[in-house]
């Protein structure tokens, strides 16, 4: 269409009809609004959005001993997370504040193969290696305490974390070398890689 400015006629683009086709459909050269409207849309729904989740309880008290046993850490609810949403990756975190040892004698981790702080869905899901847990891990003196640390994992667990519900966390085998060796103020976390088509 022509439009006249100062006496002058010039081409304008034509407002893009309110024809179904033109919204859903191919795009015609006389819908050059709605072409860039629609590719406006498309763009922003490609583009990669990250949402964090922390465990909304700390717990202040997580004791490890000598005999090889699952240890529940605590659980993270993922939500808000739009439907029909695609997740990209989704990998965990745990923080420890510090570690203590109560045995009088050096403290460690014991790995009895290859474990791991794991994740699952809470009411279904099966526990899926999420942090890798290293031998000799979490060394702390004879009756001493040394300061915790934030452990964040590689292992993309999105095949276990891919909706909006609750996870449960665990040490896999935990086990130490003497009696107890205490971890205070643990909390767990999510981060979610998603986007929209």
């Amino acid at each position: 269409m022509t439009v006249g400015i100062n006496g002058i006629e010039q081409a304008r683009p034509t407002v893009g009809t309110l024809a179904t086709a033109a919204a859903t459909g191919a795009v015609t050269t006389s819908d050059e609004l709605m072409a860039y409207q629609k590719q406006l849309i498309t763009n922003s729904r490609r583009a990669v959005h990250r949402m964090d989740f922390k465990s909304t309880t700390i717990d202040d008290l997580i004791t490890l001993n000598a005999t090889a046993a699952a240890e529940a850490l605590p659980s993270v609810t993922v939500r808000n997370i739009p439907s029909g949403a695609v997740f990209l990756e989704v990998t965990a975190w745990v923080s420890i504040g510090s570690f203590e040892d109560t045995s009088g004698s050096e403290n460690k981790l014991v790995l009895a193969g290859n474990e791991h702080i794991q994740v699952k869905e809470t009411s279904a899901g099966s526990f899926t290696d999420a942090i890798k847990l290293v031998a000799n891990q979490w060394l702390v003196g004879a009756s001493a305490t040394r300061g915790g640390n934030v452990y964040f994992g590689s292992i993309d667990i999105k095949a276990e974390v891919n909706a909006n519900d609750g996870y449960s966390f665990q040490i896999e085998n935990a086990d130490v070398t003497a009696v107890n060796l205490l971890l205070r103020d643990v909390q767990c976390g999510l981060i979610v890689y998603f986007t929209l088509e």
